[in-house]
């Protein structure tokens, strides 16, 4: 799926956040079956998706922690607060897009864009 326009690329952006908002109730509800069947949809969705590498990049990574802890490889705490964390950034990458204030601390969760880690 081709991104051609501005507006197309915050469209995806927001659909993908309310993936990852599904995704946190599944794992908030304990729901593993429906967590993991969202993270494979969720990662088709952006690797069929055109977005821009500093975007899939850690979008991808993200998901990849998030699916080793459903596995019963780690902390489901931890598991929680990586979705809020990508949730976050992709809001604030929305906002820096579209030009307002971002909702949330740019030193915490950076748009995307910026292509920055998340400090504690």
């Amino acid at each position: 799926m081709s991104i051609t326009e501005p507006i197309q690329l915050i469209g995806m952006l927001v659909r993908l956040q309310d993936d990852l908002a599904y995704l946190g109730e599944c794992v908030a509800d304990n729901l593993t079956g429906e967590a993991k069947f969202t993270i494979f949809r969720t990662q088709d969705f952006v690797e069929k998706t055109d977005f821009p590498s500093y975007i899939k990049l850690p979008v991808n990574e993200g998901l990849a922690e998030i699916n080793d802890v459903l596995r019963g490889n780690r902390d489901m705490l931890l598991c929680r607060r990586r979705i809020q964390d990508l949730r976050r950034r992709l809001a604030n990458e929305v906002a820096f897009r579209v030009g307002l204030k971002l909702p949330y601390s740019a030193e915490m969760y950076p748009p995307l864009t910026n292509n920055g880690s998340r400090q504690a």
